[in-house]
């Protein structure tokens, strides 16, 4: 029963850092750097037109197969995973862990780009949490910050940002505006 925990908590922790790690990759190489298709580039250059940044019609849906790429690798690594160590579970855990991290990531980056004077009062906003992802979700937004080398990917967190070296704080970019 106690290793059935265990083994269930391990593979949600590593579902989330899994997930958090496909949200930097998928967001930073295949959306803005080398790896980046045609398709992908340009719908996520329309994505971070300066004008669009907080307007009504600023579209942040991600398509109807981003769950797909997101949850493929996660549904075929844990079966692996679980058929190996006799624990189904694992599987399931992960897949489900990875469905609320997908939900969560929408809902953010949804209300980043919301207009502040929106209608629309989410709880959300009202945390300091938020308010850091907001900062460096704007510096990753910025003019200043060239599309080909992106800076904050991270929306949840800013994890692999600062692992990578692709994070930024607002001195530092506040710091390079100015000279």
């Amino acid at each position: 029963m106690i290793l059935t925990i265990c083994i269930n908590t391990v593979a949600v922790a590593l579902s989330m850092c899994f997930c958090s790690f496909m949200e930097w990759f998928v967001h930073g190489p295949l959306m803005h750097g080398k790896l980046a298709t045609k398709f992908l580039r340009g719908t996520h250059e329309d994505h971070h037109r300066p004008a669009s940044y907080k307007s009504e019609e600023h579209s942040v849906r991600l398509p109807w197969w981003a769950p797909v790429v997101m949850l493929m690798p996660v549904a075929i690594l844990t079966s692996i995973v679980g058929w190996f160590i006799s624990h189904w579970e694992v599987a399931v855990l992960s897949i489900l862990t990875s469905l609320c991290y997908y939900t969560a990531y929408q809902y953010v980056h949804m209300c980043l780009h919301e207009r502040p004077d929106g209608v629309k009062k989410r709880w959300i906003k009202s945390t300091k949490w938020f308010a850091r992802r907001d900062m460096t979700h704007r510096i990753h937004h910025a003019h200043e910050v060239d599309f080909d080398r992106p800076v904050n990917l991270g929306i949840l967190t800013s994890f692999w940002d600062r692992f990578i070296g692709t994070y930024r704080s607002s001195e530092a970019t506040k710091r390079e505006v100015l000279c």
